[in-house]
């Protein structure tokens, strides 16, 4: 078993309701791959790492509204 399973197995079992595990996972599952394209384990991602994958999360966020803004003419 993986540390993201594990990890999700621990959600399930503290009953977390299944949409926030969903969501907890899709972004554990984004910041491995993150953390994969600088060839490194999560285990061994530092500050800088999650700085740098957080900044990404809000820059596609804001590329995503913009879209949004674009389509319906804001």
């Amino acid at each position: 078993m993986t540390d993201l399973e594990k990890f999700k197995q621990r959600l399930i079992e503290r009953e977390n309701p299944p949409e926030l595990i969903t969501e907890a996972m899709t972004v554990l599952e984004d910041l491995h791959q993150f953390v994969q394209k600088r060839s490194k384990n999560i285990s061994d991602i530092n500050s800088n790492d999650f700085y740098d994958f957080s900044a990404k999360l809000i820059e596609e966020k804001q590329n995503k509204r913009l879209a949004y803004e674009t389509l319906i003419g804001y």
